[in-house]
């Protein structure tokens, strides 16, 4: 069996613009059912899905530079710089 994985990207939304010219599509709970339903042909329904997601939605913070080394693969790459 093959497993794959693939990450869809899109425009920033106004919380990542700073940041990057793109991020992950984030699917809102109310789409997870139409978008894994393997019934579903590829159509606008589902490919109007992948948007920038509401940045209202979003919490941003600043991390640790250890997120850019894949040899760092724990809790510590998502704790918050605290700023003196």
């Amino acid at each position: 069996m093959l497993e794959t994985v693939s990450i869809l990207t899109t425009s920033p939304n106004k919380a990542m613009e700073g940041v990057h010219d793109r991020m992950p599509v984030i699917l809102p709970p109310t789409s997870y059912e139409l978008w894994l339903d393997p019934a579903m042909p590829f159509s606008p329904a589902v490919s109007g899905l992948p948007q920038p997601f509401d940045a209202t939605q979003m919490h941003c913070r600043q991390v640790s530079s250890r997120v850019n080394f894949v040899k760092y693969d724990d809790p510590a790459c998502a704790e918050a710089i605290i700023s003196v």
